[in-house]
This record gives C-alpha cells, sequence and structure tokens, in this order.
C-alpha cells in the first residue's frame, strides 16, 4: 500500500488508491484517563506521524537529551511499553537552543479557555506541515484540550475524539500518584479550576467553591501563585474543584466530538469495543486500529462520606447548570450515577473490567 498524500489545506488524505482518511486526527483527553495508551494505538500505525501532548508546557525546551531520557519506565506511569520515548516525533523539529519553534509556554493553562489567534494556529500549522512533509497523517494526542476543543473543531478539518473515565477512577489514579510523592496531575486540575472559575462564562460552575484568583507576569508566576493554594487545600476540596472542571470541560467538548471514546466501556464491553473499534477505522481510514488490549482499572469507593456527598452535589451542580441541548450532558449524568452506585455498594464494587 502506498504512504498517504497529505493535503491539509484540500482536507482530505488518500491512502493507497480507494481509501480516504482525515486530514488529521486529535485526540482530546483528560489527565490520568488512558490518553497516553489510547494515543499509541494511533502512533502504533505506519501511515501516522503522532505527536505527544503537544500543549505541554516542556515543548518550549525540548533537548534531544529530554527526548531520549523521557520514557514510561522512568516513573510510575502506568503507561506501559512504548517503542520509542513520547517525544521522539519532535526530534527533527527543534530549535538549535532547544523548544518545538512556535510554542508559547502560555498554551499549556493560561491559554486553556482562550479563544484561537494566530500564535496557536501557527503552532498546530507547523506540527500538521511536518507531517505532510513525511507524508503522514498528523495524530494531536492533547490532554490539555478539552477547554477549547470547541474551537478547535471549527478551525482544524479531521476527525476530532474525546474520551472521557469514569471521574472517581479518574480521581483515585490521581490520588496515587499524589501518594507517590508526584503532585503533577493533582496539582494541575487545581489549576485549570482556578483558572476557570474566573471566567465569566463559566463561573457559576465553581459556586461555593474558594479558589484563588490566578495572577502573575508569567506563566511560571501563575503557577507558583496558585501552588500556595493548592498545597493549603485539602483533598475533599479539592475533589469538589476537580469534578466541577470534570463537568465543565467534558460539557465544552463532548458536544463537538466527531466520535465520543466512553474509555470504561472501551475497556469491559465487548460489543461496544467492536464497535467503537470499527468506528474509528472507518472514520480514519487505518484499518490497523487495535484497542483489544484496553484494561481500565477500577478504584474502591473511598469510606469518608464527603466523597459521596461531592459527588451528589456535582450531579445537582451538573442538572442546574448544563444547557438542555448539550449532548455532553447525559453522557455524564451516567457517569457521576455511576460512581455514585459503586459508593452505594462499597469496596466489592472495586472489580476489574
Amino acid at each position: 500500500m502506498r504512504m498517504p498524500r497529505f493535503s491539509y489545506r484540500s482536507g482530505e488524505t488518500t491512502i493507497g488508491m480507494t481509501q480516504t482518511a482525515a486530514p488529521a486526527i486529535f485526540l482530546h483527553s483528560a489527565f490520568r484517563s488512558a490518553s497516553t495508551w489510547f494515543w499509541s494505538r494511533f502512533r502504533a500505525l505506519p501511515g501516522t506521524l503522532a505527536y505527544y501532548e503537544p500543549f505541554h508546557e516542556m515543548k518550549g525546551s525540548l533537548t534531544p537529551e529530554h527526548i531520549a531520557h523521557d520514557r514510561p519506565d522512568i516513573w510510575a506511569s502506568g503507561h506501559g511499553y512504548l517503542a520509542e520515548p513520547y517525544n521522539q516525533e519532535y526530534l527533527d523539529l527543534l530549535a538549535p537552543a532547544g523548544g518545538v519553534p512556535f510554542y508559547q509556554e502560555r498554551f499549556a493553562y493560561d491559554d486553556y479557555y482562550a479563544p484561537p489567534d494566530d500564535r496557536h494556529h501557527r503552532y498546530i500549522e507547523a506540527l500538521v506541515d511536518h507531517a505532510g512533509h513525511l507524508n503522514k497523517v498528523p495524530v494531536f494526542g492533547f490532554t490539555r484540550s478539552l477547554g477549547r476543543a470547541a474551537w478547535m473543531a471549527k478551525r482544524y478539518p479531521g476527525l476530532h475524539v474525546v474520551t472521557l473515565r469514569d471521574p472517581w477512577d479518574l480521581w483515585a489514579s490521581v490520588v496515587e500518584q499524589s501518594a507517590r510523592g508526584n503532585t503533577y496531575f493533582d496539582f494541575r486540575f487545581y489549576l485549570l479550576a482556578a483558572i476557570a472559575s474566573h471566567h465569566a462564562e463559566h463561573r457559576a460552575f465553581f459556586d461555593g467553591l474558594s479558589l484563588p484568583r490566578p495572577s502573575g507576569e508569567t506563566p511560571r508566576r501563575t503557577m507558583d501563585f496558585v501552588h500556595h493554594f493548592f498545597r493549603a487545600t485539602p483533598a475533599k476540596p479539592r475533589f469538589r474543584a476537580f469534578l466541577r472542571l470534570y463537568m465543565l470541560d467534558n460539557l465544552l467538548a463532548l458536544p463537538n466530538a466527531d466520535v465520543i471514546v466512553d474509555m470504561d466501556r472501551l475497556s469491559g464491553e465487548t460489543a461496544y469495543r467492536q464497535a467503537t473499534t470499527a468506528e474509528l477505522r472507518r472514520k480514519t481510514g487505518f484499518a490497523g486500529l487495535d484497542f483489544e488490549q484496553c484494561a481500565m482499572p477500577r478504584h474502591p469507593p473511598e469510606a469518608d462520606l464527603g466523597y459521596r456527598v461531592a459527588l451528589a452535589e456535582a450531579l445537582t451542580v451538573l442538572d442546574r447548570l448544563a444547557p438542555a441541548d448539550n449532548r455532553g450532558a447525559p453522557i455524564l449524568r451516567a457517569k457521576l450515577e455511576d460512581a455514585l452506585r459503586r459508593f452505594a455498594r462499597g469496596p466489592a464494587s472495586n472489580q476489574a473490567t
């Protein structure tokens, strides 16, 4: 089979003689939701160039040495085996002093809910063009895009896939990382909640929470400022903020998805996995996509009643604030209700899926 002929601006990529694929594939996920594993399924395809976390704050300072040593085996990632380091696809793009051209640090968090501008487009376009020069379909594995998935879907032709995971299992994965001394994900969720809570159009989602107003002349100073409050905030208030963010981000992203993938069902339901695989094969044009090894761990509910109360509160907020025509609302309601049922059943609900 011939390699893909890439034509981003015309909106199609031809694979072989008859099979057509999206000009680019955008995977929108949250942290700790099997995003790396899901992205790796696309990376394994010979006709793709799969970019890992394009908005990650370290993209502006990547070096060949950093790329070589940044692998899932050097930390308790849970990501499993990768044939190449996470950021291998950026190696040939690096500027002489390091960093991916056109990347700006504010892309990671400060611009998470910001409207698009030419800086973002120049950066994404450069990555798209690089894949095109290699006659490959670009795949973007985002974990910092849910808040801006709407404008990305409008601006960038291609296939936009949004994945989601059970909120309690996602949170429990974050807590596991924190227990190992890695508060990276815990803090990032708190940071994004603080940023969202001071956007006029999103403020109502965070009523009743005492979140700091991000301030600082640079992204680094903003993070330092919010981190002071993060360290002083107990786990249950952070969980409440996390749930509000979980709902908001998915309400923004899910309606703009060409395909929605429930990672829990992909793991636990054979019929769902087969149907989703068939749909993604058809819409991407890649018959080799394979999700058979999906295995999402489940986590036991906490004995502390405060977590169950927070989940019930989140459902109330969702029913009050979710637009009636938002197709993500029923999906989120089902996820929250399932988490509550697991709390009602107790620790026995910790069964692998």
